[in-house]
């Protein structure tokens, strides 16, 4: 194997592109060893991770109670902001790093037994918004209030880090559902403009365009 096609868990896809002539590396092959960004980002892995994991796992953050809730794991009502679940997103993106750079298996452990529970919070045709499944007086997509838009551009992103860094299609699968809905629901509607984010995604035996669509209304 060529040390360019051996890239194949960097967050850029883009080790058999013909057309850039920098190609990205696997996460975590260049690390800082030592100086201020070392010790800052030492500090992230073992201090600030684990202290947002306890806020948000727990009762006081309450975002992965929501997913619990809507998964049927844990009766409750849905607390915190509307865009908990973006923030649920983005702890797991820093976790899937701090597991790029320290191949830690416990923090792989930790983010599979999330993506269980978001599987199990997934509505069969793909939706995946706990600040509307909880609440019985709002409806998908009636209103930009609900950040259901920020939330699910957070997914894809942790969802893509996810599969460049590990290999394991679990998390992406799940995008990918949401992604095909959000398609479904707003490709052939005339009132919405839909902006498309074509995300690359390339592994050893997979390689697809995974089209996401990012929509407002108009």
């Amino acid at each position: 194997m060529t040390s360019l096609h051996a890239h194949n868990k960097a967050i850029v896809a883009n080790s058999e592109s013909p057309f850039v002539k920098l190609h990205a590396i696997n996460f975590g092959d260049c690390q800082w060893t030592k100086g201020f960004w070392a010790e800052k980002t030492q500090k992230a892995v073992d201090v600030m991770i684990p202290y947002m994991g306890d806020v948000l796992c727990g009762d006081i953050g309450h975002a992965l109670n929501n997913f619990k809730i809507a998964a049927g794991l844990k009766t409750g009502e849905h607390k915190g902001m509307y865009w908990h679940d973006g923030d649920f997103y983005k702890f797991m993106e820093a976790k899937i790093y701090a597991y790029g750079l320290s191949k830690d298996a416990a923090l792989l452990t930790e983010l599979d037994e999330y993506i269980d529970i978001l599987s199990k919070a997934q509505e069969p045709d793909g939706y995946l918004q706990t600040q509307i499944q909880l609440d019985p007086d709002a409806d998908r997509y009636e209103n930009r209030k609900y950040h259901e838009m920020y939330n699910t551009g957070h997914l894809f992103i942790s969802a893509c880090a996810h599969f460049r860094i590990t290999g394991q299609r679990n998390f992406l699968d799940i995008a990918i559902k949401h992604a095909e809905l959000l398609y479904t629901i707003f490709f052939q509607t005339q009132n919405i403009t839909a902006d498309l984010v074509l995300t690359k995604l390339k592994s050893w035996d997979w390689s697809s365009y995974t089209v996401l669509w990012v929509t407002k209304s108009t």
